[in-house]
């Protein structure tokens, strides 16, 4: 592959110029595609969401080996909302290298439904926030609202 191929395929269609709305299932750009265009272009991932579900995991898994074959850090953080921690979804995330899995299991919490994600690249960083958690319907078709922010020389280590 070529070096104009290879950018091709891990710049991510909105660029740091503007913010961006996804708002799933309304148009050509789905969230899906653009996560993985970011994690091909970070050094670091840190996802913070509710709950995360196995056909969410399988979606990203071949660009999360790639991120992490290449050295990227991902720290994953999530909880057992709505029964949706199971083995074979974090088994898969916690088995790549350069890879932390925390799950909180206090299930008396009510109404924590965090959802961040924030991709760190040198000399920028991008951020996602929203409604979207780890599922296929909330990455590819469904109505999901979440905005991409950036910001050059973002200090997020």
């Amino acid at each position: 592959m070529d070096l104009d191929d290879y950018l091709k395929e891990i710049t991510p269609y909105t660029r740091l110029t503007h913010s961006e709305l996804f708002t799933g299932g309304n148009s050509g750009l789905s969230l899906q595609s653009e996560l993985k265009k970011e994690i091909l272009s970070s050094n670091r991932i840190d996802l913070l969401v509710s709950f995360i579900k196995f056909k969410g995991v399988i979606i990203l898994e071949e660009a999360f080996k790639e991120f992490v074959k290449l050295g990227g850090e991902l720290r994953v953080i999530t909880t057992t909302y709505m029964g949706s921690v199971g083995c074979k979804r974090n088994s898969i995330l916690a088995s790549l290298d350069n890879t932390k899995v925390k799950v909180s299991y206090n299930t008396e919490m009510k109404g924590y439904m965090p959802r961040h994600i924030c991709f760190s690249e040198i000399p920028a960083s991008t951020g996602y926030i929203g409604s979207s958690n780890f599922s296929r319907t909330a990455l590819t078709d469904g109505l999901e609202w979440n905005r991409k922010l950036q910001q050059r020389g973002w200090p997020y280590h």
